[in-house]
């Protein structure tokens, strides 16, 4: 048995060197007062921890390492670690409750991917943590993005594990999100696209007649709205036809947006028909 200094905000292991010796693979770090640790080692202030070694009726030599992982990466948004770009670490969360925050900076339109194996993450806006930008996202890969440029806060959090954080810029946002830049079909009544994560709209103009138009979509996953010119009042949707109705014909904006729970990038296609 022996001793040593563990460091508030520290996470620690133990490395087995003699891994053919199995007292050696099942050393132990406790406190003074005798309650085993669990791996990663972390503790809420500075104390003395014991590493214990039990024969459990085995004789021999070993050797064994005891390894400082590091300190805590951030305890909030205050201290969050920047990074830059795309990134890939490993963190700690220890002792219990620990949660590791991160930050960087996110581009308006940019499409993003976020994964924490061992651990569950989430993105937030900086000026706004309460705001989830990865809220209905149910995929082991997460996706977001930001309507402005800005800071984007990581939380990671769970039970005491070490996790491997991944964070990569997967691609630009195919159309608008605000009904003021919706991408303009011309004289088509058909758009394609892409919805990137849990939070982006899709909005699109086109040009009606006066009569009912039926919707054609290939996706489930995602819903479709339609518009006035202003953008706020909503066409009429006639259930027993099962048809939007426009007031007049002219300018009209349609907006496509996730249904339920996001488990990825969705890709539709939609097509207004005319009756």
């Amino acid at each position: 048995m022996f001793s040593f200094l563990a460091r508030a905000g520290h996470a620690y292991a133990l490395r087995c060197d003699t891994p053919d010796f199995g007292p050696c693979r099942d050393a132990r770090v406790l406190t003074r007062r005798s309650e085993v640790l669990l791996f990663p080692v972390g503790i809420a202030w500075d104390a003395w921890l014991q590493v214990r070694v039990e024969a459990n009726g085995e004789w021999g030599a070993h050797a064994l390492t005891l390894l400082d992982l590091g300190t805590d990466q951030g305890t909030g948004p205050q201290d969050a670690v920047h990074v830059l770009g795309d990134v890939a670490l490993t963190g700690y969360l220890t002792p219990t409750g620990d949660v590791d925050f991160f930050r960087f900076d996110a581009e308006a339109g940019h499409v993003y991917s976020l994964e924490a194996d061992g651990a569950s993450v989430e993105a937030v806006r900086s000026e706004d943590p309460g705001s989830s930008l990865t809220r209905n996202d149910t995929a082991r890969v997460h996706h977001f993005m930001v309507d402005a440029d800005g800071t984007v806060l990581l939380r990671v959090f769970g039970p005491r594990a070490q996790y491997r954080l991944e964070l990569r810029e997967v691609g630009v946002d195919d159309h608008a999100g605000t009904p003021a830049n919706a991408t303009d079909l011309g004289g088509a009544l058909s758009a394609t696209g892409v919805l990137n994560a849990s939070t982006d709209v899709d909005w699109f103009a086109l040009t009606l007649e006066a009569r009912p138009h039926a919707l054609s979509r290939t996706s489930r996953d995602t819903k479709f709205d339609l518009f006035e010119a202003d953008g706020v009042t909503p066409v009429p949707w006639d259930a027993a036809s099962g048809a939007w109705v426009p007031r007049a014909a002219g300018r009209h904006l349609l907006r496509a947006d996730m249904f339920g729970r996001f488990q990825g990038p969705d890709v539709y296609r939609v097509e207004l028909l005319p009756r």
